[in-house]
């Protein structure tokens, strides 16, 4: 990945795309979201959704998985190109999760991510703080998730930090 003085506020990151299987979202469901729309199909047909759907957290998750992924892909290429990546910290929490529509068994949602605002942090020299409104989509253009997500990393390489 680039340094953060390098990424511009606007970039569109479409991360990837993931279609949801019965037998891992009830998988996820059964260790962290116990709840029967999300654990027994059979069930599920009685209960507000009509139908087993994913847990809100499941597709977060997938969200994470694939934004990973896709830093990791982008520090690669900087590898082959015999350049530095940039490294990462943890993100600091998360805004306004939402899961306006219920994902279901079959279903494919793409996740996109844009960049809004960057900034260095004022407390680690070096440092700065990238945020990112994320949306994610099924197949029919519908909204499965939206949140906004801060990634803490380097503002620009590590001979740069002892100027700062």
């Amino acid at each position: 990945m680039q340094f953060l003085k390098d990424i511009p506020v606007g970039t569109v990151i479409e991360v990837d795309s993931h279609i949801f299987q019965e037998a891992d979202m009830i998988r996820f469901a059964e260790k962290f979201d116990r709840q029967t729309f999300h654990l027994d199909p059979v069930a599920a047909k009685d209960t507000f959704f009509g139908g087993l759907i994913a847990s809100g957290w499941y597709t977060a998750s997938i969200f994470m998985k694939l934004l990973v992924t896709w830093f990791h892909a982008e520090d690669q290429k900087r590898r082959d190109q015999n350049l530095p990546p940039a490294q990462r910290s943890a993100s600091p929490g998360l805004l306004d999760v939402r899961w306006p529509t219920p994902v279901r068994v079959g279903d494919t949602v793409t996740y996109r991510t844009e960049v809004t605002q960057t900034r260095r942090l004022k407390s680690r020299p070096g440092w700065g703080i990238m945020t990112m409104n994320t949306v994610a989509k099924n197949q029919n253009d519908k909204i499965v998730l939206s949140m906004t997500g801060y990634t803490i990393m380097e503002w620009d390489g590590p001979e740069k930090r002892s100027q700062d």
